[in-house]
Formats: C-alpha cells, sequence, structure tokens
C-alpha cells in the first residue's frame, strides 16, 4: 500500500521532487517541453476534515471550486466562468479565435466580449463536448444520453457497496471534437467507495501539469468528495490521485525547485458556512478554509 499523506505539501513536495530527479526530458504537444514520470500517486487523507490545499505555493482553491462546480453544472462554455473571474480557460478558446479569424485581439477584449456579446460566446466560448457535457449528458452509439452524475449520487444513496459508482469524461468519438475546441480532458474519471460511514474517492488524469494545474486538480478533487459525502449522509475519507503522465513544463523547473524548499503546513480545515442539499444548490460561496497560510508565489506561464 502506497503511503497516505495527512499534509498535501509533502506528498506534493514528494512527487516534484521524483520528477526533478528521475523525470525524462520529453517534447510535447506545445513545443514547450516538459520533464515527465509515467505514473503516479498521492493518497491524501480526509478524515479529520481537513481539505488538501497546497500552501508550499498559492493555490486559489476558490477557484477550483468555481471551476470544477461548473463542470457539475454540464456547461460547455467558459463564459459562466469569466462571468465569475475565473479566466484559466481563456488561453485556449482565445488561441483558437486568433487562429480561425487573424483578429489578434487582446486577452482583456475578448474576455469583455465573451461577456457582452451572446453570439460571440456561443461560438467562440464553447469548449466542444468536453468535462460537463459529458458528465451530465455522455450520449451512447445508440443516441442515449447518460447523467452520469445524477447516477453516481443515486448508486451513494441506493447501493452504496456497489463497485461502479463511476463518472467519466473520456469519450473516444468524441475527443477529437473536444481537441478543435480546447483539449481532451486530462482529469478524466472519479471513482467513488462507501466504507463504513466515510466516502473515498479516487481521481485519473492522463496528463499532469505538476507546476500549475495539479493543485487545483487536488483541490476540486477532494472538494467533490466532501460535497458527494455531504449529499450522501457520509464522511469523507481518503482521496487518491492518480496520474498517468506527470510533468513540469521546462519553463517551470527552476520555480518549482525553489518551492520545494519551503516548509510544509498542516491542511487547512473545511468549513461549509451553508450546507447545500442537492448539486445544483452548491456554490464556492458556501466553504471557507480555515488556517490556510500559502507561501507567495510568482505566476507560472500556461502552456498551450
Amino acid at each position: 500500500m502506497n503511503k497516505i499523506y495527512t499534509r498535501v505539501d509533502d506528498a506534493y513536495r514528494d512527487l516534484i521532487r521524483e520528477i526533478l530527479d528521475h523525470g525524462e526530458d520529453r517534447t510535447d504537444r506545445t513545443g514547450t517541453g516538459t520533464r515527465s514520470i509515467f505514473g503516479a500517486m498521492m493518497k491524501l487523507d480526509c478524515r479529520d476534515g481537513s481539505m488538501p490545499v497546497v500552501s508550499l505555493k498559492k493555490t486559489l482553491w476558490r477557484t477550483s471550486i468555481k471551476e470544477i462546480l461548473w463542470m457539475m453544472s454540464g456547461s460547455d462554455n467558459i463564459q459562466p466562468l469569466v462571468a465569475q473571474g475565473v479566466t484559466i480557460w481563456t488561453d485556449w478558446a482565445l488561441k483558437r479565435y486568433r487562429a480561425e479569424t487573424g483578429d489578434q485581439i487582446s486577452r482583456k477584449d475578448f474576455e469583455q466580449r465573451l461577456l457582452a456579446d451572446a453570439g460571440f460566446s456561443q461560438i467562440w466560448g464553447y469548449t466542444g463536448r468536453s468535462y460537463g457535457a459529458q458528465y451530465r449528458d455522455f450520449r451512447g452509439a445508440d443516441g442515449r444520453s447518460v447523467d452520469q452524475v445524477a447516477a453516481v449520487l443515486k448508486l451513494l444513496r441506493d447501493r452504496s457497496d456497489s463497485r461502479r459508482i463511476i463518472f467519466t469524461a473520456w469519450n473516444p468519438p468524441e475527443i477529437d471534437e473536444m481537441a478543435r475546441y480546447s483539449l481532451p480532458p486530462c482529469v478524466h474519471t472519479y471513482q467513488y467507495s462507501v466504507r463504513g460511514d466515510e466516502l473515498h474517492a479516487i481521481s485519473f488524469a492522463r496528463s499532469t501539469d505538476c507546476g500549475l494545474g495539479l493543485s487545483y486538480n487536488i483541490g476540486a478533487s477532494a472538494y467533490l468528495m466532501n460535497l458527494f459525502a455531504l449529499l450522501s449522509g457520509l464522511k469523507p475519507g481518503v482521496l487518491t490521485f492518480m496520474m498517468a503522465d506527470a510533468h513540469l513544463y521546462s519553463n517551470h523547473i527552476d520555480a518549482m525547485a525553489e518551492v520545494i524548499e519551503n516548509p510544509s503546513c498542516d491542511n487547512p480545515q473545511l468549513e461549509w458556512v451553508k450546507r447545500p442539499e442537492t448539486l445544483d444548490q452548491a456554490h464556492d460561496s458556501q466553504v471557507n478554509l480555515v488556517g490556510y497560510a500559502p507561501r507567495d508565489f510568482r505566476p507560472l506561464a500556461v502552456a498551450v
């Protein structure tokens, strides 16, 4: 069995050090280059009410919650995210717009137009049938639509002994369409297991940007486990985060070598200010993190 970490900072440091010391330098789709390992896992203990939010460098944890709830809504457009001040998806949409129109609009003007022009946002904010569209409207070869998230919540209530409490965004016939508009899902599959009165979770990622994306991915997965536990009358358990290609972009390596020299902090505690009764009622304003004291960190460039 792999070690179960009580502090996410320790797990994060160990992974980054493994990549720095033993990773393979590789080319990649973006042309940036990465240092990569294949096959990594973190087991993070959330049974004491804590949230595994990395503090070795500042993590915008509320942004990660807004993003995962956007996915849970089934949205296929970044406009609702931009309206909340979340711009982590803008670069992919902007890149497509510039490439297809030749208009070298600024990032700020592009986002403002997404908010002001419904017709523009319908076309240029579209992500393809990725993430949320697959989670809430997965379409089979027979044309039947499945709301996978609703099915998971029903299993947690009615068949908590099931080994099929899974939802996934990896729908092979639609992967090329996803890639055209944004990216095929990175964290693509979630599985849950009820053990006693605890809900345990596994998240699977095909590709993990460990300098930028990983801390968001962990926070989102942990929040989702806590939310599903709350909606199912359970307690949060252990989050296992599994990665296939775990990498640092070459232009992040020096900065991340500095980050892991910071001392670890205990995980902050998750506090529910208001408890939603349904998934649709969930909102980032309903939670706080108590005791979160992250280190400041200079921004890293996004590889698009």
